[in-house]
Formats: structure tokens, C-alpha cells, sequence
């Protein structure tokens, strides 16, 4: 850690002796010649404010030693003022209390501070100016009405973490190098303006840009990492962010892109990055930093949902921010959904059917078609994924999104009748592990009646008769019979004679 500056930068350059002090005022030789200011404006957390310091209005020393401590900060609006006349006017009238030298021009600037101003010549903002962030330069005329100028520099707007705006700074001309009178008047002097900044340590956030209760198979998630660098990067030799997701969500590199301040950065010049398949690493170039301190970096990637195996349970990024100070970390979740079915008898439902074949239709009409890579829909239902039954009956879809579908039968089990009705189903969080019972009727079974017989009826014939089974036990008989009745003709014939 560098060492804490426990002393304060003064409010006012200090002014080099005046003719009523005894000493030669040095005139400009043009009253056209102008001197250019430059404000280094620093941010300094409050915990760190420095005591008071003497500003000599040159590039080194103490003051300007604070620009290797501290970062400058851009966005800071400054106003100058001609109070030229004010200040003139001011001192005469502290003379006449009795004030001389030093003491009196003291007073007169800082009589001139926080007062009511109109009219600023110039207004501008900090910037970054030759790789220094905070900058602002004025060039501004070394005369006013043939009298040395004086001008006093207000802070008019600052960045929300700034604690209170700077107090005024008034600059009376001419400034001599080293305060000696002997030497030439400065043609450029720097000023030290610092701020109080809320102290901010980096933030650290993941979300999903919107984000849905559910996504399917194929879907392309698009997630948000932002990162506030924070005003004491100065300290730090470590910026690290990565991210590391769930195996069903792969990486799409194309889609990483880091921006700043409305300003993209360059890969391989503001940050190293490292892409994996389920994820990625980002080293950030400090040196770049440098000009975004207080501003919000943020990252940009999307990420598709490559499996549909893992029904209802949480699919997690997990964001890293690694730094000197700091570990942060953040996650972000992500669902599918899925159903499963079961065939059956529809008389009895404990026998469950094999070889059944649906599809999947949306509230839309549309069918459900899957690719190698990707859930997707069609109006034509020869594309539509189909789901056939096992030997136990068992069926089912995975990898959708939570919401109201339709299960539409194309081919029913051996033995029974196709469906004609759509079967209506919800996919929701947790429903997956019920099965839904589907149930088909069997074909009827028609039972066929022989055909009535018809007695055949004998027909006299001249063609020999053949007998039909049984038939020649009949004719015995009936020779049997004729033979007795001939015997008993005779014996009764033969007793009568």
C-alpha cells in the first residue's frame, strides 16, 4: 500500500509580493499574452483526504506527487470567472481596516470564495489529455483593464460519488517561478483541485437479460456481468472476472463483447480473455483502467442450453471477480421442463401398452421438431418429433418450456383404436415426476354366425343311389322285416289248409 497523505492541498496559489509591499510589480510586456492553466483533478477517497499542502503552481513537488497516488477523475465541470475588478475592489477595502501584505491579499481572495458569480468565460470538463484522466486547461488573457487578472475556478458538476464539490480556487497573476520576484513570470501553472469520493469498493453483478421461467432445448441465453472499477485502481495489480457454467449450457464465443462508458473494448489490448466450453476468463489491462475508474464495465455473452436431460433442477453460471482486496461472487439460474406418460388399457388400466407413437402441438398448432442441436416448431406435421411408447408403456418429453401443450396420437398399440382427441398437458416446475395416464380403447371383436342348413330333399332318379352314411343299415332292416312279414303270410296260408 502506498503511504497515506495525511496533509491537504491549500485552497489559493500563493501570491508573490505586491508594490505596496515594497516590491516591484512586474507588468506584462502585451496585455495580450495569455497564461494557460491546467487542473489535474484528483479523486481521493475521504478515509485518505491529505492535510494542506502548498500548490507552487508547477508540474512537480508535493502537490503533483499526488497524481502518483490517486487516479484523476473525468466528468468534473469547471466554470472561470473574471474577478478581476471584485478582488481590486475587495483589497482596498480591507486596507482601509488596517490590513497589509500578505495578510491582506489573503484576504481578499478568500473573501471572493463561495460567492455569487455571473457570467463564467469559459466552462469545460475534465478529460483524459495525454493518457492522465481529470484534466481541464483554460487559456485565459494575463490582463484585465490594464490590471493583473485574477480568476477563480468553481467546480459546477461532478459524478454522484463525489462526497461535495471542491472549494473555489482564485489565482492572482502574475505567478513568479520558486515565489522569487528576480525570476520570469509562469506562462502555464498547474492546479491541484481534489474531491472527497465515497469510497467504493468494485461491484460485482449477474443477471439474465430477460429472463424466462423456462427455456427448451436449443434455446440461446443471454447473460450480463457489470463490474464499477473502482476510484483506487491505482492499488491494484489484479482484475480478474470469469464464469463458469452448468455442462448443459455451452459457451457461444462469438457473442462475448466487454463494454465501457458506451465505449467498446479491445481484446488483446484492454483485457487477455481465455474461452472455454462452458465458460470463459477475462484478465482486464489495468493501464486501461485507468481512464474508466467510477465507470461501470460490462459484459455481454450468450450461452445455449445444449442438453434436455436435466428436468426441473437449477442450471448455474457462477461469476467470479477476483482482485487484489476482493473475491466476489454472483450466479444466475436457469430451467427446463419436461412431462412423462404412460399407455394403457382403457378397461383395464393396469395394462400398459406398447408401441404407440405421438406428437407434440403448441397452443399455436404448431408441431414440436427436433434437430440435432435444437427444439423448434412446424405447421407440417411429417417434420414433428415423434415419441412411441416402450414395452412398459412408458413415454416421454424433456428439455421444454413450462406451459400448455397438446398430445396428439399418430399410430395406436396393436389391437387398438387411434384417438381422435388431443390429449391436453401442462408442463410445469416439479410436474414431471407424475406420470400422465393415456388410454386407448380396444378394436371390437365381431363374432360371425354360420350360415343356416337347408334339409336336402330326395329326388327321384333313374341314376343309380349311392347310400349316404348310416343308409345301409336301413335296408337290412327293412329286407328283415319284409322277410318276416313273407314267413308269417305263409305259415298263417299253410294252417287254414
Amino acid at each position: 500500500m502506498k503511504r497515506l497523505v495525511r496533509i491537504m492541498m491549500t485552497l489559493s496559489i500563493l501570491l508573490a509580493a505586491f508594490p505596496f509591499a515594497g516590491a516591484t510589480q512586474a507588468l506584462a510586456e502585451d496585455s495580450e499574452t495569455n497564461v494557460d492553466f491546467i487542473l489535474h483533478k484528483l479523486a481521493i477517497p475521504s478515509s485518505e483526504m491529505p492535510d494542506n499542502i502548498q500548490n507552487d503552481g508547477t508540474d512537480t513537488g508535493e502537490a503533483a506527487d499526488l497524481l502518483k497516488d490517486y487516479e484523476g477523475l473525468n466528468g468534473v465541470t469547471f466554470a472561470v470567472y473574471d474577478v478581476t475588478a471584485a478582488f481590486y475592489q475587495k483589497r482596498e477595502e480591507l486596507r482601509a481596516d488596517g490590513l497589509q501584505g500578505e495578510a491582506l491579499q489573503e484576504a481578499a481572495q478568500q473573501a471572493l470564495v463561495g460567492g455569487a458569480l455571473e457570467n463564467p468565460k469559459e466552462i469545460k470538463t475534465t478529460e483524459t489529455i495525454d493518457g492522465e484522466a481529470g484534466q481541464v486547461r483554460f487559456s485565459l488573457p494575463a490582463k484585465s483593464a490594464e490590471k493583473d487578472a485574477v480568476y477563480l475556478f468553481r467546480e459546477t458538476g461532478s459524478p454522484e460519488n463525489v462526497e461535495a464539490p471542491a472549494e473555489d480556487l482564485v489565482v492572482v497573476l502574475p505567478i513568479y517561478l520558486n515565489d522569487d520576484q528576480s525570476l520570469a513570470t509562469m506562462d502555464t501553472i498547474h492546479l491541484y483541485p481534489k474531491n472527497a469520493i465515497v469510497e467504493d469498493p468494485p461491484t460485482f453483478d449477474k443477471t439474465i437479460v430477460d429472463q424466462q421461467p423456462s427455456y427448451q432445448y436449443g434455446d440461446s441465453i443471454d447473460y450480463q456481468l457489470t463490474t464499477k472499477v473502482p476510484i483506487s485502481l491505482s492499488k491494484y495489480t489484479k482484475y480478474t472476472i470469469s464464469d463458469q457454467a452448468d455442462t448443459s449450457l455451452v459457451m457461444e464465443p462469438e457473442s462475448l463483447k466487454v463494454t465501457a462508458d458506451q465505449t467498446t473494448l479491445v481484446s488483446g489490448t484492454d483485457y487477455q480473455q481465455s474461452i472455454e466450453e462452458h465458460g470463459f476468463t477475462l484478465e482486464l489491462n489495468l493501464d486501461s483502467l485507468k481512464e474508466l475508474t467510477g465507470k461501470t464495465i460490462t459484459i455481454t455473452y450468450s450461452m445455449r442450453l445444449n442438453s434436455y436431460e436435466k428436468i426441473d433442477q437449477a442450471l448455474i453460471n457462477h461469476a467470479t471477480l477476483t482482485t487484489d482486496f476482493d473475491e466476489l461472487k454472483d450466479q444466475a439460474e436457469i430451467y427446463t421442463g419436461g412431462k412423462k406418460f404412460l399407455k394403457v388399457d382403457l378397461a383395464d388400466q393396469n395394462q400398459h401398452l406398447s408401441g404407440a407413437v405421438f406428437v407434440i402441438q403448441n397452443e399455436q398448432d404448431e408441431y414440436l421438431q427436433k434437430t440435432a442441436t435444437v427444439y423448434q416448431w412446424t405447421k407440417n406435421i411429417d417434420q414433428a418429433y415423434t415419441l412411441e411408447s416402450n414395452q412398459q408403456g412408458e413415454f416421454q418429453v424433456m428439455g421444454m418450456r413450462y406451459g400448455n401443450y397438446f398430445l396428439k396420437e399418430l399410430e395406436a398399440p396393436a389391437g387398438y383404436v387411434v384417438s381422435q382427441e388431443a390429449v391436453p398437458f401442462m408442463i410445469t416446475k416439479g410436474g414431471a415426476t407424475v406420470a400422465l395416464k393415456v388410454v386407448n380403447k380396444a378394436t371390437t371383436k365381431q363374432v360371425i354366425p354360420p350360415e343356416p342348413q337347408t334339409p336336402s330333399t330326395p329326388q327321384a332318379s333313374s341314376s343309380k343311389l349311392f347310400p349316404k352314411t348310416n343308409m345301409l343299415t336301413n335296408y337290412w332292416l327293412i329286407i328283415a322285416g319284409g322277410l318276416i312279414l313273407v314267413v308269417v303270410i305263409l305259415l298263417r296260408k299253410k294252417n287254414k289248409e
